[in-house]
């Protein structure tokens, strides 16, 4: 919960627009209603995740917002907020998670509805994390998209299962990050 207020609050533009205090307003309802007993603690927190407001980003009365959360594995840059403002503009709810170990915990917890990570990560490899949650049964129904500047034929890339998509960089991403989503009956 606190890591979601911040990551609203964090991104939120210089202006903001008269729904930002509904928001908040929401953050707190929550939270008073958790610490005081009004709302069940054992509640699953992907549940609770869903009831937050989605992120500010752009616009959001020209989208329609889709009750669809993506969680996003990438190094913070230019990249990343390109492919987040790519999720949220096809109506998605993103979350951005910069490092991959703590991506492995919130995907357990917060079980997104998509997972997309970057290849190429510090520590654990995003393919590796691709690997492993595919493997576990707590996220082997979550559905993962790799998203790389490698070669097609780059043996790492081999390395993932069948059905986790490879979204290349380039001018081919948006072709890639459709058939993905329609693919995985995301559209």
């Amino acid at each position: 919960m606190a890591l979601r207020l911040d990551d609203y609050v964090t991104h939120a533009p210089r202006v903001v627009p008269p729904r930002l205090w509904d928001d908040l307003q929401s953050f707190i309802d929550i939270m008073l209603a958790l610490a005081e007993g009004r709302m069940d603690p054992d509640t699953e927190t992907a549940a609770l995740v869903r009831k937050l407001p989605a992120r500010l980003g752009f616009d959001v009365g020209d989208i329609e917002v889709r009750n669809v959360e993506v969680m996003l594995v990438m190094p913070p840059g230019a990249q990343t907020r390109f492919v987040e403002r790519e999720m949220q503009q096809c109506g998605y709810r993103v979350s951005v998670v910069p490092d991959t170990i703590e991506a492995f915990s919130q995907a357990v917890q917060t079980k997104p509805d998509l997972i997309v990570v970057s290849a190429i990560m510090p520590h654990l490899d995003g393919i590796d994390l691709a690997i492993g949650l595919v493997s576990m049964p707590a996220t082997r129904n979550i559905p993962i998209a790799v998203i790389t500047s490698l070669d097609q034929g780059d043996e790492r890339l081999a390395l993932l299962p069948r059905k986790v998509p490879v979204l290349h960089k380039g001018p081919s991403f948006g072709d890639d990050l459709f058939k993905a989503l329609d693919d995985l009956f995301l559209i």
